[in-house]
């Protein structure tokens, strides 16, 4: 017999907080199911659950707020237990620059949110993209682009036993002309 999920990711049952070691309680947050601590208010949730929670708009206090300084993303481990599957978490800062490390269960992918850190991560979510950042971002992708391009372009030349599509477009010129 196998254990399904419920909609915060979680296995049903009771689930210990990783921090305080309190009683995750299923709840539904904006119509969202998550699991959250009696004693300290931090939420468990799956990464469905997650994505959705993020979508959703900060409170209005928090839309002012700014992030945080650049940070490495470098995920490492915890020292906090996932609840569902009992092996070390990893945390890491969530999307390089929030300023909010998060801490995520690498095998069943829960995520664990310390009281608080939701409406920070909304407010960085919703915040307008500097048009530096956007720039940079089409530039980028112009980038991969090309050398995709690239790539495509030298594996012509070695299928065609390195004769030039140039050479090859003047071959049909002159068969056609």
């Amino acid at each position: 017999m196998s254990e399904k999920n419920d909609e915060s990711g979680a296995l049903p049952g009771e689930l210990e907080c990783p921090r305080c070691k309190g009683k995750l309680l299923p709840h539904t947050l904006e119509g969202i199911g998550v699991r959250v601590c009696a004693d300290c208010a931090g939420l468990w949730m799956g990464s469905e659950q997650f994505r959705d929670a993020l979508k959703k708009p900060p409170p209005q206090a928090m839309e002012e707020s700014s992030g945080s300084g650049l940070r490495a993303a470098l995920w490492e481990e915890s020292g906090l237990r996932c609840p569902v599957c009992n092996l070390p978490m990893s945390k890491g800062h969530y999307a390089y620059s929030s300023g909010v490390i998060i801490d995520r269960c690498q095998t069943c992918k829960g995520i664990w949110l310390d009281r608080g850190e939701l409406a920070k991560l909304r407010a960085f979510a919703h915040k307008p993209v500097p048009r530096d950042r956007l720039l940079m971002a089409q530039m980028q992708a112009q980038t991969l682009k090309r050398r995709a391009q690239a790539r495509e372009l030298a594996q012509t030349r070695e299928m065609s036993g390195g004769v030039s599509l140039g050479q090859i477009l003047k071959l049909i010129r002159d068969i056609l002309s």
